[in-house]
């Protein structure tokens, strides 16, 4: 008897393509530069010495750029090719980078913005075509997936980074490093074997694509969407705060708050900008001129090294490894007219009043200014006979803030802690409600979860 042994060839699944991960690099320096502005947007709106939304124009400019160039430009992709395209999109992109990094004025940062806007609205579509050309059969969706990953390197990575940067250098560096990210993207596609696939005819009409059925709401659902990402992530680098203002007159000396060496190569940054700081140890003061007075008269301390330029003061010099003690003079305020706190490294902060200041005191209860309710579906509930009826899911919405006790009454302080709670008539805990549920709280790490 004889046993016959046969092998079955099982199909396999073609590998995502390597050109694929550099498109995926091109998206991400691409979602870098339309990133990285609002987290930094303070620094810039104090070099400039003007306000924040002002800087934000150029977020605007770039979205602007994008979207003319998208519906004007990019219908041509597929006479002239998809890598023809990408590449000078890239260039165009590197050196609007740069212009931004070099940029006198806020005016000439907003206009380097759009230029890039006008390559990222080319180079997207242009990817994204190549990303499709080079996906093995029954890959497509897998391949595009991968490339679409670089908005989330953009966010991570891209964003975090940028403002690490920004904090140690200056905020110049973080359009250059992009731009010096577009020239390596612009270079590795140079040089690799991705091939034009062009076609004959006409170039589409800008908006033909408003006849595909269905595109219409899908284009009001992008909108909607993107807008409201946009709208709030612009400006969280101006509105939350990690650390404590404290505030001073201009001039006041800045002191130690705690023993601390320097720990950092490059502990100091932004001279003579708003945003001058000093990182001490785990404490960084910001807003304040380093080892000087307001007219630049270098403290009688030997820890703080001028170096000049022509007898000109360019920056102040303070070594790794400088000790400063609990009370000893760090700088002076500066036109901020009050020191930011920082208590952490970057990204890692917790929060300042840790460290019990003295003097400080906070007996006042917070105050709520108006209690809102809606329904499922986001209508505002009315009462009905000084009742709510409720039936079905509720959202419960609340206008109120904090103070403490030596905030003058114009200062509204954000909540550490938010709940409700169900009371019967008796005003006893109804059936699951034995404990406040907290929806909004703040740990002792200053983190909001």
């Amino acid at each position: 008897m004889t046993n016959t042994h046969q092998a079955a060839t099982l199909p396999t699944t073609a590998p995502i393509p390597a050109l694929a991960y550099l498109l995926t690099g091109c998206i991400a320096v691409i979602g870098s530069n339309s990133l990285v502005l609002g987290p930094i947007a303070p620094a810039v709106a104090a070099s400039f010495g003007t306000s924040v939304p002002a800087v934000m124009a150029a977020s605007a400019a770039f979205g602007l750029g994008t979207s003319a160039s998208a519906l004007f430009l990019a219908r041509y992709i597929d006479g002239i090719g998809a890598r023809r395209m990408l590449q000078g999109a890239l260039l165009l992109l590197a050196v609007a980078l740069l212009a931004s990094a070099l940029a006198p004025t806020v005016f000439a940062l907003v206009a380097a913005q759009a230029v890039a806007g006008l390559a990222a609205g080319v180079a997207m579509p242009a990817i994204y075509a190549s990303a499709a050309a080079i996906a093995p059969p029954g890959r497509e969706s897998g391949t595009i997936g991968v490339v679409l990953t670089g908005w989330t390197v953009s966010m991570v990575a891209g964003v975090s980074l940028s403002a690490v940067l920004a904090d140690l250098v200056h905020w110049r560096a973080v359009f250059a490093a992009v731009a010096l990210l577009a020239v390596l993207a612009l270079a590795g596609l140079t040089m690799t074997s991705l091939s034009d696939v062009r076609k004959s005819g006409p170039a589409p009409t800008p908006l033909a694509a408003l006849r595909i059925p269905g595109i219409v709401p899908l284009l009001i659902a992008c909108g909607a969407f993107m807008t409201a990402f946009y709208g709030v992530y612009g400006y969280l680098g101006d509105h939350l705060h990690s650390g404590l203002d404290v505030f001073g007159a201009y001039n006041d000396v800045v002191r130690a708050v705690r023993d601390e060496k320097v720990t950092s190569p490059l502990p100091n940054w932004g001279f003579e900008s708003l945003n001058e700081g000093m990182r001490v140890g785990v404490v960084s003061y910001i807003h304040i001129h380093v080892g000087r007075d307001k007219d630049a008269k270098m403290f009688d301390d030997a820890r703080f090294i001028p170096v000049k330029d022509s007898d000109k003061l360019t920056r102040v010099r303070v070594k790794r490894g400088t000790r400063f003690k609990v009370g000893e003079a760090l700088g002076t305020v500066n036109r901020m007219y009050h020191v930011h706190l920082n208590i952490g490294p970057p990204g890692g902060e917790i929060n300042p009043l840790s460290l019990a200041p003295v003097g400080f005191a906070d007996d006042k209860a917070p105050t709520i200014e108006s209690v809102q309710l809606f329904d499922g579906a986001g209508s505002e509930l009315k009462k009905q006979s000084e009742r709510y009826i409720i039936t079905g899911n509720v959202r419960i919405v609340v206008d109120a803030y904090d103070r403490t006790n030596m905030n003058p009454d114009r200062r509204r302080l954000g909540l550490y802690k938010l709940g409700y709670q169900l009371l019967n008539v008796d005003g006893s805990p109804a059936q699951g409600f034995a404990e406040p549920r907290i929806t909004i709280a703040r740990s002792s790490e200053g983190l909001y979860r």
